[in-house]
């Protein structure tokens, strides 16, 4: 298969945004050993509500804030649900946190290789789509810098769901 010109400047913007997600990556793996306390991102609430929701279940209301708050009765517990077997199996919320950053990022990228293969779209063009939505700059500001778990979380969902309406449409 004669490669493009066009799929030539695809793999270029390809390795520039992942060299600079792969920069933050590494910046944000201090999650590993270090507790979030800056208070510009969301990762303290997100581990909290890890920890909330082992120690209380999903719809018990949890004496651990705010003198009881029921957590999940107004915020999406779909992230949380996603990252407690891993949290089972790491037993440390901060590895959990990040493992399950990486895994939403790496079930992104599944998804639009395996739907681009069914629409027989070029890998440059997938990988390129992929880096396109999830390592730009907006995207690295809200999921790994800001810890913006939950949303992240629900963008893979709907790259899932719009593609099986465009597969089966």
């Amino acid at each position: 298969m004669k490669k493009s010109l066009e799929d030539k400047w695809f793999w270029l913007s390809l390795i520039i945004l992942s060299a600079y997600f792969v920069l933050r990556v590494i910046d944000q793996s201090k999650i590993l050993w270090t507790f979030p306390i800056d208070y510009t991102n969301d990762y303290a609430s997100h581990i909290a509500k890890i920890f909330f929701l082992d120690k209380c279940g999903l719809f018990n209301t949890c004496p651990y804030w705010y003198n009881g708050i029921d957590i999940f009765s107004n915020y999406p517990p779909g992230f949380f649900l996603f990252a407690f077997p891993i949290y089972y199996i790491t037993k440390n919320l901060l590895y959990t946190t990040f493992i399950a950053d990486l895994l939403i990022f790496l079930i992104g990228l599944l998804t639009i290789n395996y739907f681009g293969k069914k629409f027989s779209i070029s890998l440059a063009k997938r990988l390129a789509f992929f880096a396109l939505f999830w390592f730009n700059a907006a995207s690295i500001g809200n999921y790994i810098r800001l810890g913006r778990l939950p949303e992240m979380f629900s963008w893979v969902n709907f790259t899932a769901f719009a593609f099986l309406m465009i597969y089966f449409i």
